[in-house]
């Protein structure tokens, strides 16, 4: 329930804000320190160069960082593991349309690919944790994100977006002394998120960002080493910095 009410309540807060930033025109505000513009994002429209047609609406973008993946429930033969993982890392490629930059719309779809990773901490059955716990927590994603980007006069842009897709989750070696090999398996499931971030703008193509993403795989299903199958949880706390280039 809860990944539901912040995947809603980040959508909500992006219909809000396209409502109330519904007056904007084709260009950004302007920033000025004493009396002159200081907004990279404007020199598309303040260059007598400028073409309305040629504007830099496509970007990519190379970001990375930090993941933690709450604790993971699961039965083995019977048994049920509670397994905790050490703070892990994620990198991610982008590729997305800026409907900003070319219609002053602060609408934003984007493709992610990305892969996320977390070693085993501690297995515990019976809230007593095990000898030697190991393994691995992989999820390799393909994501269709969706942003609303707040435009603004300054080099700051504050965003909010959700996404969908897929990704395959793989359970690498989870094992322990104790018990011996549990699951070595993978599944490809259903993906979403919620997202909030910021982008600063360097200059009129080149831009860095960080945000906060909140990654579930829907449940992904895998056969223990003991021959049961069983869903594991798969839920990630992800902060990413990144580099974007429009062209």
């Amino acid at each position: 329930m809860k990944k539901i009410l912040l995947t809603t309540g980040l959508l909500a807060t992006s219909a809000i804000s396209s409502a109330a930033f519904a007056g904007g025109g084709h260009s950004p505000a302007t920033a000025t320190i004493n009396g002159e513009d200081n907004n990279p994002k404007n020199d598309y429209y303040t260059s007598p160069n400028h073409n309305p047609d040629e504007v830099h609406d496509f970007y990519i973008g190379l970001s990375g960082g930090w993941t933690r993946i709450d604790e993971q429930d699961s039965n083995f033969g019977g048994a049920l593991v509670n397994t905790d993982l050490d703070d892990g890392w994620n990198t991610s490629l982008h590729l997305g349309y800026d409907f900003a930059l070319a219609q002053g719309v602060g609408l934003r779809p984007e493709i992610e690919l990305g892969y996320k990773t977390n070693d085993i901490d501690s297995h515990s059955i019976g809230g007593v944790n095990t000898a030697g716990a190991d393994g691995r927590s992989e999820a390799y994603v393909a994501m269709a994100n969706f942003y609303y980007d707040f435009e603004n006069s300054s080099r700051f842009t504050p965003y909010v977006g959700a996404g969908i897709g897929a990704a395959r989750v793989n359970l690498d070696g989870y094992s322990s002394t104790t018990t011996g090999p549990m699951i070595d398996d993978s599944d490809t499931v259903f993906a979403y998120q919620g997202i909030a971030g910021v982008d600063f703008a360097l200059d009129e193509q080149w831009s860095i960002f960080s945000d906060y993403k909140y990654f579930t795989a829907n449940d992904p299903e895998v056969t223990t080493s003991a021959g049961n199958t069983t869903d594991v949880d798969f839920d990630t706390h992800n902060v990413q910095v990144g580099l974007k280039m429009k062209f």
